[in-house]
């Protein structure tokens, strides 16, 4: 009976070696499989990504767009026409203005139905700051009272509408 416990066992062995083979392929396919299913859904998730970052500046363009056509209807609706805006190029360099003109020049850097002010630069100098001492003493006594006056440079474009 021992006898043919062991020639049982020995049978199942010899099968099971032989199986191992195809038990160990059959492994490293679904394996390399599962490799591949993670590859996919990598990809999957990276463009879905990606296509909601397109679907975003899709819905940004849109909504510029609906605001540019609305402010097209209201300028076509005013009578405004593209070739009758005038430029005027403004390009003050460190020029010493004293209270009462810097007001002037920062009312009239604003927009309003006829005309629009486009600013590249705006500086301001308080009579404290090392450019403006510097600029007062080339100047000499003629500059004024200390804190009347300010050193501005501005720099910019500025569009007029000319009806006819």
């Amino acid at each position: 009976m021992l006898q043919i416990i062991r020639l049982v066992t020995l049978i199942l062995a010899v099968v099971g070696g032989g199986m191992l083979p195809f038990v160990v392929s059959d492994a490293l396919k679904s394996y390399e499989a599962y490799q591949k299913a993670q590859q996919l859904r990598s990809n999957v998730l990276r463009l879905q990504g990606a296509y909601a970052e397109y679907q975003r500046g899709v819905d940004l363009y849109k909504a510029y767009r609906q605001r540019m056509s609305a402010f097209s209807q209201v300028a076509q609706d005013s009578g405004i026409v593209r070739g009758e805006w005038v430029r005027y190029e403004v390009d003050m360099k460190e020029r010493l203005v004293d209270v009462p003109q810097m007001g002037f020049l920062l009312e009239n850097a604003r927009n309003g139905g006829h005309y629009y002010y486009d600013p590249v630069s705006f500086e301001l100098f308080a009579s404290e700051h090392p450019v403006m001492e510097k600029h007062t003493e080339a100047m000499g006594d003629d500059a004024g009272a200390e804190g009347s006056q300010a050193l501005v440079s501005i720099k910019g474009t500025f569009l007029v509408y000319e009806t006819k």
